[in-house]
């Protein structure tokens, strides 16, 4: 009978996951859309592929300080195979998240089958799925749903010890964690996780009068820590590699670009307006679903989660053992506690080690909903299995009725989309025309060809001296330049100082001939806060008189 109903299992999920990948796939290129980090990662793929060379950094980043290094350069090699297999297209980096998404929810299955029962599993994961979230990271092509990749992994093996690793098996989520700091430096995250749930358990087994469990856990902890240290030391000696003054180099960036240098309090603060935001959807210029009744939600389920734990550890426990003479360490609700704990504690250090790194980027914020629908689910343990069942049934079709509003909203219409967007920029602008505009344009252009204006700020001489030296041929002058130029100083930490866009405009005006414009409510800008805004909707493209002629 259990055979059957492996199979069962198997053939649900398999049906389930297979609609769901042709689903994914048939809206990979409209949702959500098609932000600059995506051509940004992408591009500096294509550099990389170009020069053969990890160490180059971004051919339309050559006046914005730099810094080459080896962090992400795992994450690079397989946008290059993407790349190199698929053509250098949206498409093909973003299948790489929708790839790693599909493995997340077989690792999300595997952590839930840690807590309950094969349906169950699936069920919570058939939950995740449709997080308008989890849509959203598994359709982006950054780095985020691979970091969610790891964790659940780590989280897998964490739950199946009991929070308590041996050493050998410390020293596999040690590499493990080392090796994806070469997907990005937000595997320290993880680091924080895996670390915090030791910890933690170090103390339970210390404060229990196990001191010999205490010192073999420490042992593991320390082999962990000692792991990912070796492994991350061998992505320095390369960065090392890049460039001799590689780590004041790159603290200093962090510094300027990201505002690293906060205190320790204003970085506990900077967590809750994380937070504040996401929730408030106040952002620059990614998109932001609206996800507040799952943080409400989310956010009681691990409240509940806590006092179940409590309540349960002081009275259920001791009731059940005393009712049915079953080993505490056994019964079901021992190991409800024990999950239950793992993910407080493995919650509890995604806090504090985004508190610890100071890096508050809203995408992140998926790392959190994995926990929290590891919560949900604990809480739905709590009742009987036909409680269970409709509960799911219930959050699906919420889930599912929301997400697809949340598409369809954002969604553009025809003439709206990215492919619209290239195709008038195709009838202005030549692809192998050097040309300054924004980021988002990259897909089009040879490689080489466009120079981003967040370059404009660090130029020496000057924007004109910087155009004639690089003998740029075309500019797009998005409308909502003059936007951020009015609002300076609030957009200089995306944009840089933006005094620039005064004397770009007028060189447009008087060194350049306009010879069309893009219309675009979805892309002409940036800021999210114009974004459909007739006003802000369109690019002027200009072409660069030569220097001896009035008219060309």
């Amino acid at each position: 009978m259990d055979r059957w109903k492996k199979w069962a299992v198997f053939c649900a999920a398999a049906v389930y996951l297979a609609v769901y990948i042709f689903v994914s796939y048939r809206n990979l290129l409209v949702f959500p859309f098609v932000h600059s980090d995506e051509s940004w990662l992408a591009g500096l793929s294509r550099d990389m592929l170009a020069a053969g060379n990890l160490g180059v950094t971004e051919s339309f980043f050559d006046a914005k300080p730099r810094v080459p290094h080896a962090m992400k350069s795992l994450f690079h090699l397989m946008q290059m195979g993407a790349v190199g297999l698929g053509g250098f297209s949206v498409g093909s980096v973003r299948m790489l998240s929708l790839l790693a998404g599909i493995i997340c929810l077989v690792l999300f299955y595997l952590c839930v089958r840690r807590m309950g029962s094969r349906w169950f599993a699936l069920g919570l994961t058939v939950l995740l799925s449709l997080d308008i979230q989890f849509i959203y990271a598994s359709h982006f092509a950054r780095q985020e749903i691979f970091i969610a990749l790891e964790l659940l992994g780590c989280l897998w093996i964490l739950l199946g010890k009991k929070g308590r690793p041996g050493t050998g098996t410390a020293l596999i989520l040690g590499v493990v964690t080392g090796l994806f700091v070469g997907i990005h430096p937000n595997s320290f995250l993880c680091a924080a996780v895996c670390g915090a749930i030791m910890v933690f358990e170090i103390v339970r087994q210390a404060a229990g009068k196990d001191k010999k469990g205490a010192v073999k856990t420490l042992g593991s902890l320390a082999a962990y820590t000692a792991a990912v240290l070796a492994v991350t030391a061998v992505y320095v000696g390369i960065s090392f590699q890049f460039n001799p003054h590689f780590l004041p180099d790159y603290f200093l960036y962090g510094k300027e670009e990201f505002e690293l240098s906060s205190s320790g309090w204003a970085r506990v603060g900077e967590l809750f307006s994380f937070f504040s935001g996401v929730y408030g959807r106040d952002n620059g210029t990614y998109y932001l679903p609206d996800v507040r009744l799952e943080m409400i939600a989310m956010a009681l389920a691990a409240g509940l989660s806590a006092a179940a734990c409590l309540v349960m550890r002081g009275d259920v426990l001791s009731e059940s053992e005393a009712l049915t003479g079953e080993s505490v360490s056994d019964s079901e609700e021992k190991r409800w506690i024990q999950n239950t704990r793992v993910i407080l504690e493995g919650a509890a250090g995604l806090a504090a080690g985004m508190v610890v790194i100071g890096r508050y980027n809203q995408t992140a914020v998926l790392f959190f909903f994995l926990f929290g629908w590891l919560f949900a689910g604990q809480v739905l343990q709590l009742f009987e299995k036909a409680g269970r069942t409709i509960g799911i049934l219930i959050l699906a079709a919420g889930l599912a009725v929301g997400s697809i509003w949340q598409i369809q909203n954002q969604r553009p219409g025809e003439a709206e989309n990215y492919a619209s967007y290239l195709d008038q920029l195709a009838e202005l602008v030549p692809a192998d025309a050097p040309t300054i505009g924004n980021l988002n344009m990259e897909f089009y252009f040879d490689r080489g060809m466009l120079k981003d204006y967040r370059n404009l700020p660090y130029v020496e001489g000057g924007v004109e001296t910087y155009i004639r030296e690089n003998q740029i041929e075309y500019i797009c002058y998005s409308d909502e330049l003059d936007y951020l130029y009015e609002h300076r100083p609030y957009f200089h930490a995306i944009y840089g100082n933006t005094a620039f866009v005064r004397e770009l405009k007028a060189f447009c005006e008087t060194a350049c001939r306009e010879v069309g414009r893009i219309h675009s409510l979805e892309y002409a800008s940036r800021v999210n806060s114009l974004r459909g805004a007739e006003e802000w909707g369109t690019v002027r493209v200009y072409r660069v008189k030569q220097e001896k002629q009035e008219d060309t």
